[in-house]
């Protein structure tokens, strides 16, 4: 479904947080969780399908993204990262900031720092 290869990657994340770059990559502190409603977002307005399950993470796909949703254990959305594959990320900025989850979350590209 997705194509293989260069992506731009980008994470949706509760607010606040804390953002630290660290050997294995970005890690994010913070004791707020992402809205139900993120799920929905991923499968309505991106319009990606449910790919499966493992432990601690959904997987969701379209023809232009990938999104892996990461859960804290007790199953609620702690983060989302999105890569992004040949779709401009001012279009994902566009439809993350219309959305019902912005105003409880931010939208991060990792190269804007």
């Amino acid at each position: 479904m997705v194509p293989k290869g260069q992506y731009k990657a980008a994470f949706i994340l509760p607010v606040p947080n804390e953002k630290v770059l660290g050997d294995a990559g970005w890690e994010f502190k913070t004791d707020k969780r992402l809205p139900s409603d993120t799920k929905k977002f991923l499968l309505e307005v991106l319009e990606l399908k449910f790919v499966e399950n493992s432990l601690g993470m959904s997987t969701y796909e379209g023809d232009t993204m990938k999104a892996t949703i990461f859960f804290d254990d007790r199953n609620e959305v702690k983060e989302v990262y999105v890569r992004l594959y040949g779709v401009p990320k001012e279009r994902l900025s566009l439809l993350f900031q219309a959305s019902f989850i912005s105003s409880s979350a931010e939208l991060f590209f990792p190269s804007e720092g």
